[in-house]
C-alpha cells in the first residue's frame, strides 16, 4: 500500500451488502402493482439502475396511475427502510477504513446506488 495515496471502494456487494434488500424491495413494490416478478427475470435485473428496473417491469405489466419516477422512488424507500433495521456492512470493512484513515489515505465511494442510499456507509 506504500505507492497508494487512495482507495476507492465499490458500495454494494464491497461495501455493503444490500442484495438481498434491493431485490426484496423491488418485488414487494412491483408485485403491489400487479406485476408478476419471476425468478428468472428478477435476475436479469441484478446490475440495471432502479429506474432501468422499474422500465423493464413496467415493460413487462404496463401498470397505470402511477409514474414510473414515483415507483422508482417507492422502491428506493423501502431499500432505506430495509438497510436502516440491518447492519449491512460486509465483516471486516469498517476496522480496514479506520485503518486507511489512520495513515491518511484518502477514501472515495464508486456506487450506482441512488445517493439517498449511501448513509448506510462508513463515515
Amino acid at each position: 500500500m506504500k505507492n497508494n495515496k487512495a482507495f476507492i471502494f465499490d458500495m454494494d456487494g464491497v461495501l455493503v451488502d444490500s442484495e438481498g434488500y434491493w431485490k426484496q424491495a423491488e418485488f414487494e413494490v412491483f408485485t403491489s402493482l400487479g406485476v408478476k416478478v419471476t425468478e428468472d427475470q428478477a435476475n436479469l435485473t441484478k446490475s440495471m439502475t432502479t429506474f432501468e428496473v422499474t422500465q423493464f417491469w413496467h415493460e413487462k405489466s404496463l401498470w397505470e396511475n402511477v409514474d414510473l419516477e414515483v415507483v422508482e422512488q417507492l422502491v428506493v424507500s423501502r431499500v432505506i427502510a430495509l438497510i436502516e433495521t440491518e447492519d449491512c456492512l460486509i465483516k471486516g470493512v469498517k476496522s480496514f477504513i479506520e485503518k486507511l484513515k489512520a495513515k491518511e489515505y484518502k477514501i472515495g465511494l464508486a456506487t450506482n446506488s441512488p445517493k439517498k442510499n449511501n448513509p448506510c456507509c462508513v463515515k
